[in-house]
């Protein structure tokens, strides 16, 4: 099975040696076996010799090679390919062609053009069956848009299409994602009064929702109904169970489940330590942890980013900084490329540790390899900044954002507003780009029930943005801060910064100059030669001000 290199070996001999007859059967073979081994290209080139040989492609070749681009990642070419055989009439679609484009958009996030597929399907003359129906469900459910896979179920239903246990394994995955474990095991119920058996998969995506809600006796219970069904339970199984006791803390009992699995005959995997190497790493239990990490070449195993990044997590938490250190040297030497995750918790833990001037040199380190930082590790250079007071490099992180081609997100702008108020937050709507605080927005994971809902919400925000401007402003406008809070109705933030402004220029004007590190306006930033955004050494008070009362 899977021996594709063999299969054209043989179709080659049998073509040279014997001169045997070869018809579309055989090419329709070949050019399977080329697209399972990543060389479509080679399909397409046979696609011209059936051509040649006054062969007529039929539905099963094209969908052969439709399954091929899919497969090399080339779903755009494979839609082009459907179109033109669509727009040409060449060939009349079948179930399985439609099921393959099906797939390959829904494999790619095009769950909604695949539902438009559908209803395409469902209006004309080739009907999609319980396998097209499956995918675009489970797809549905990745997306988190539960909902509308519950609807399209119930269309199943009412078109008298069964569905078969891969459909409710994705329903009841969506569910359990979601928190719904009533609505999972009402469809569990559901699925076995209809006479369609779990399978291990199944028991395993069950399994694991009862371990995320916590509900470790009804996990244990799912794992009982297995063997007493005399289905054995897999590696992923027992994981999730292991998993969910190492979230819960109880890590004797998560190596009972390990130890049960090894004593069944099931070969243990790299997740599986991982998951008690991350387990031991929450409980600060460091060195049961590294035992584990050493232990895995001897079973065989090789470890990889998660393992690294479990261990290394551990031991910034505990301030072992050199091991750390040492670890992802050893990373590096054994060629486990670093992930944006890594290196994350290599940030966070030099920053958290004290280390702030070597993360920022890791920081510039990727950027020099062309490794692109995400806005999580920004967000953890600009905490770390911020609450060593270095505010000016937080500024600077900050406006680098937008040229990496990068959107602040809530943590970035409330977070860090939390910590370093007057760096980033307290004024962020005059520190930067008019308008720019408020982009945050359409970030914020809200859903009004109602009118009155949604206007409440929007009102509570812009107070909250008040509160935070006040509370970023220096002792010496005290008076100022009791005067806004003393208002019956709360102002806007432009009419509380207005008051501010005022109190400045009053001042400005009454008392003697303050240093530049007293007032109230910095300058404009200007570019080191590594591209980040560095205070100028010489600001002229003719540049582009912002707004800061906290400096």
């Amino acid at each position: 099975m899977g021996h594709y290199a063999t299969a054209l070996s043989l179709i080659q001999n049998k073509l040279q040696q014997f001169q045997v007859q070869v018809n579309i059967c055989t090419f329709c073979i070949a050019i399977n076996c080329y697209c399972y081994l990543n060389r479509v290209d080679f399909g397409l080139s046979l696609l011209g010799t059936l051509f040649k040989r006054s062969y007529t492609p039929d539905v099963t070749t094209f969908t052969t090679l439709i399954n091929g681009l899919i497969l090399q990642d080339k779903t755009p070419q494979a839609v082009e390919l459907f179109k033109k055989l669509m727009r040409t009439r060449e060939i009349e679609p079948d179930v399985v062609m439609y099921g393959t484009i099906v797939n390959g958009l829904c494999r790619t996030g095009n769950t909604i053009r695949a539902v438009s597929l559908l209803r395409i399907m469902e209006e004309g003359s080739c009907k999609p069956n319980t396998v097209v129906y499956s995918m675009i469900i489970d797809s549905l459910c990745k997306d988190r848009m539960v909902d509308d896979a519950l609807k399209l179920f119930s269309t199943m239903d009412e078109k008298g299409i069964f569905p078969h246990v891969v459909t409710y394994t994705s329903l009841i995955h969506g569910l359990c994602n979601f928190g719904w474990w009533k609505e999972a095991t009402r469809m569990f119920r559901e699925m076995l009064d209809s006479g369609i058996a779990p399978d291990v998969h199944m028991y395993s995506v069950l399994l694991d929702g009862c371990t995320k809600e916590e509900k470790m006796k009804e996990a244990e219970g799912v794992l009982e109904g297995m063997i007493q069904r005399n289905m054995d339970p897999n590696v992923v199984t027992y994981n999730a169970l292991m998993d969910g006791y190492c979230l819960q803390g109880q890590m004797d009992e998560a190596i009972r489940v390990f130890n049960t699995m090894v004593d069944r005959g099931l070969r243990s995997n790299v997740f599986s330590y991982n998951i008690l190497i991350n387990g031991y790493c929450k409980k600060m239990k460091i060195d049961e942890a590294m035992h584990l990490f050493r232990e895995l070449p001897r079973r065989g195993l090789k470890p990889d980013n998660g393992t690294f990044s479990a261990m290394l997590w551990g031991l910034f938490q505990t301030g072992r900084c050199g091991a750390a250190q040492k670890l992802f040297n050893d990373m590096q030497t054994a060629s486990i490329i670093p992930d944006s995750q890594t290196y994350g918790i290599l940030l966070d833990g030099l920053c958290k540790n004290g280390h702030i001037s070597e993360a920022l040199s890791l920081f510039r380190t990727m950027e020099n390899n062309s490794l692109h930082p995400n806005v999580v590790m920004y967000n953890i250079l600009i905490d770390a900044f911020c609450k060593d007071k270095k505010l000016d490099i937080a500024r600077a992180l900050f406006n680098n954002l937008s040229s990496k081609g990068l959107q602040p997100d809530v943590k970035t702008y409330y977070d860090d507003i939390r910590d370093c108020p007057g760096c980033l937050g307290a004024s962020s709507c005059y520190m930067f780009p008019e308008g720019e605080f408020f982009s945050l927005d359409h970030l914020l994971d809200y859903k009004p029930i109602c009118t009155v809902d949604s206007v409440g919400y929007w009102k509570f925000l812009a107070q909250e943005r008040v509160f935070k401007f006040l509370e970023g402003l220096n002792v010496e406008f005290d008076r100022v801060r009791s005067r806004v809070l003393g208002i019956d109705v709360l102002p806007s933030l432009q009419e509380a910064f207005a008051y501010v402004q005022n109190e400045e220029s009053r001042r400005s004007a009454m008392l003697p100059p303050t240093s530049i590190d007293r007032s109230a306006l910095l300058f404009a930033p200007s570019r080191d030669r590594a591209g980040l955004s560095l205070p100028s050494s010489h600001p002229s008070r003719k540049d582009n001000l912002f707004c800061d009362y906290c400096c």
